[in-house]
């Protein structure tokens, strides 16, 4: 009777810790990565410290602990609404082990085993995390490009479409990225200042296009955007304008001219602080002064 007791208590903590994960998607917008590592260790320290002590052994106590989301994660993946929840199924029950692992040996005086396995739980999820977080591509700007850019409308946060058209006769930067995109929400603040160095240019136009991928809707993108005051403009890809110009990882930079030919592409992050700023910068004003000499 007190395992069966011990087993439901260790389910229904594993409800309260989706429902927790749940609530800080929906109101802090955490990327999906960040999502992943809470989980882990709302779950080790739910073995650590949560559950009352009883003669279930460790093995069956994380099952009954992770086996909520261990489900969840699992639909996500068959349904593939996140391209790295797959490591859910793993993340909980392994930290749920780990937690109870490390609490039993400590209370035995084990300081000898407990101590190893907090140390390896730790090393596991931070390389986890850090093989989940999208890694820069490439360090350098693709610039020797000039591609026709497909034809494209969106819809921007305050109900209004931009298109192409209306984008026409300007250097046009267009940054593909998504609210559960750890790299795209780092190299915002950069963005941010470039959009203020052009922000009175009238021949220069800047726009984060969200991809909708992963789930991000247009209220989402809002909730983001009312806790990350950004003034740049937004767009949400309604109509597979991601699709349409070849976009397949984020972050995803495309450069522009005023012909409407791609000039420039850059994915990944840029790792040198300031990097990206900089050379967006530079190109964004080698175009407008190309621009220039063609008419002289």
């Amino acid at each position: 009777m007190q395992i069966n007791s011990a087993l439901r208590n260790a389910s229904n903590i594993g409800f309260l810790i989706i429902a927790a994960v749940a609530l800080a998607r929906l109101f802090w917008v955490l990327p999906m990565a960040q999502l992943m590592l809470l989980g882990a260790i709302l779950h080790f320290f739910a073995g650590l410290l949560v559950l009352p002590r009883s003669s279930a052994n460790s093995f069956k106590k994380a099952f009954f602990l992770s086996w909520p989301y261990f489900v969840a994660g699992t639909v996500l993946v068959f349904f593939k609404l996140s391209n790295i929840f797959y490591l859910i199924p793993l993340a909980a029950p392994v930290s749920a082990f780990c937690g109870f692992l490390v609490r039993e040996k400590w209370q035995r005086s084990h300081v000898w085993v407990a101590a190893p396995a907090f140390i390896l739980w730790a090393v596991v999820v931070g390389i986890a995390y850090h093989s989940i977080t999208p890694k820069a591509l490439s360090h350098d700007f693709d610039i020797d490009l000039n591609e026709a850019a497909p034809i494209f409308s969106a819809q921007m946060l305050d109900g209004q479409r931009i298109t192409s058209e209306a984008l026409s006769g300007k250097v046009t930067l267009i940054d593909f990225w998504g609210t559960w995109c750890a790299p795209c929400l780092q190299q915002f603040p950069e963005l941010q200042e470039v959009y203020e160095r052009f922000l009175n240019h009238p021949e220069v136009g800047i726009l984060a296009l969200n991809t909708g991928w992963s789930g991000d809707d247009p209220d989402k993108i809002k909730r983001f955007f009312d806790l990350h005051p950004y003034s740049f403009p937004v767009a949400h890809d309604d109509n597979s304008v991601s699709e349409d110009f070849g976009i397949t990882s984020l972050p995803h930079l495309v450069l522009l001219d005023k012909m409407g030919k791609i000039r420039m592409r850059h994915t990944g992050l840029m790792r040198e602080k300031g990097g990206l700023k900089a050379g967006l910068i530079q190109r964004i004003e080698e175009l407008l002064q190309e621009e220039q000499d063609l008419n002289q």
